[in-house]
């Protein structure tokens, strides 16, 4: 089996989508990136400002480094699911010159707006989200940053040939037929 690679903005079900296949498919690794990135921090924070770095391309390159050293070592360890929002097309393009090694997905926010992603992110919020004890004004600046990422990612998709999926609204059903295009790959 191929590993996956789940990538895209906060928010749009990566995690969730994650532990979806991992349920079907036990052989798999579920990485979490965001797991990586806060060891990383933990470590290192007298030395980066965390909203800062995580923005960094410091950041990128630690994150695609790790993700390039799993994609070398897969056949020994077995497929894995890497699920994170580190990685741009753009360093994923580079480390993953064979396509046939792994199924890429970047989920993102579409075309919504500020309000649409906002509502969206309360209405899939359960106690383990970051943003389950935000305040409403401090979501509504992180928002902002989540619509400039998710942008970047939606052109850097089209010029590096990735597949984005957009799941603001339908979210149960694109992640079925992702399951099901893996199942009819595999």
């Amino acid at each position: 089996m191929k590993s996956i690679i789940l990538v895209g903005t906060a928010r749009t079900g990566k995690s969730t989508l994650g532990r979806l296949i991992k349920d079907k498919y036990p052989i798999y690794n579920l990485i979490e990136g965001d797991s990586i990135y806060m060891g990383i921090y933990k470590v290192f924070k007298k030395e980066f400002n965390y909203k800062n770095y995580f923005f960094s391309q410091l950041n990128k390159d630690i994150m695609s480094n790790i993700l390039s050293r799993f994609l070398k070592f897969d056949n020994i360890n077995g497929p894995f699911i890497y699920v994170g929002e580190q990685i741009f097309p753009k360093e994923l393009n580079d480390i993953l010159p064979d396509r046939s090694k792994a199924y890429v997905y970047y989920l993102g926010h579409g075309e919504c707006d500020k309000e649409q992603i906002f509502s969206n992110i309360r209405k899939y919020d359960n106690d383990h989200d970051w943003t389950k004890n935000m305040d409403d004004i401090e979501l509504i600046d992180n928002v902002e940053e989540i619509i400039k990422k998710d942008n970047t990612f939606k052109e850097e998709c089209k010029k590096y040939n990735f597949e984005y999926i957009d799941t603001s609204n339908n979210r149960r059903k694109k992640f079925d037929s992702i399951i099901n295009q893996i199942s009819e790959n595999s």
